[in-house]
């Protein structure tokens, strides 16, 4: 499959996922196609977390993101089991390059998932959705909350393609959290980190409050990174 011919596979997919859908092909096909996106990750593996553990695992169904952060995943679960999985992406320190910043790969391990059924955007936001499902929230209730969290127009924004719908606010407070995940990823155990997430993003990076404003009226990407390093690294 071209690049191309991939990027117009993920509108249509985004498209159907605005309506509702969820990420997994129909018919006997067992395939996720979704996109990786801090900036587009290049050279990031893309899994179907299938034990759960937050990583991807040997023998788990797994791709390596394009250009343009879009993987397509082959499984050989049933076509109606698939989307009870979460999918995880890990950009890899030395390998995956973020397009952000596409002069060199990434300094740093940080991983990301989405939840269960809503692989068709990975990205630091669906992160922080899934640590707060994780600490007992409801889907529904998670998206309100991240969208609180990050003064975003709709709970629908945590799910969407920022980078290429061109969000810049949705996409400054990514990198913000991106900042956060790059600290927790020498964390092993799932649990913590999730915790660690979820309560770090609200210490950090939401409190005080004006930080939220400060990151969201950011002259540029490295100005809202600088902002969230300069919180998180506050005491």
């Amino acid at each position: 499959m071209t690049i191309k011919f991939q990027a117009l596979c993920l509108s249509l997919a985004l498209l159907s996922a605005s309506c509702g859908g969820g990420g997994a092909a129909s018919g006997s096909s067992s395939v996720i196609t979704g996109v990786a996106i801090d900036g587009n990750l290049y050279l990031a593996t893309a899994c179907l977390d299938v034990n759960v553990s937050g990583v991807c695992d040997a023998g788990e169904p797994s791709a390596t993101t394009d250009l343009n952060g879009v993987f397509t995943i082959q499984s050989n679960l049933f076509h109606n089991t698939i989307n009870q999985y979460p999918v995880v992406v890990m950009a890899i320190a030395g390998t995956t390059i973020d397009q952000d910043l596409p002069g060199a790969p990434v300094a740093s391990n940080f991983t990301m998932t989405a939840p269960a059924g809503y692989p068709l955007v990975v990205s630091p936001l669906t992160t922080l959705i899934s640590a707060k499902m994780a600490g007992g929230m409801t889907l529904s209730a998670a998206k309100q909350s991240v969208q609180a969290d990050l003064g975003l127009v709709d709970p629908s924004d945590v799910f969407k393609n920022y980078v290429a719908q061109s969000d810049a606010k949705s996409h400054y407070m990514a990198v913000a959290v991106a900042e956060v995940l790059k600290l927790v990823d020498p964390l092993t155990n799932l649990s913590t980190q999730q915790f660690y997430i979820k309560n770090t993003v609200t210490a950090k990076i939401t409190s005080p409050a004006n930080v939220v404003t400060d990151i969201q009226n950011a002259t540029s990407l490295d100005d809202a990174r600088t902002i969230a390093q300069t919180s998180i690294a506050a005491p």
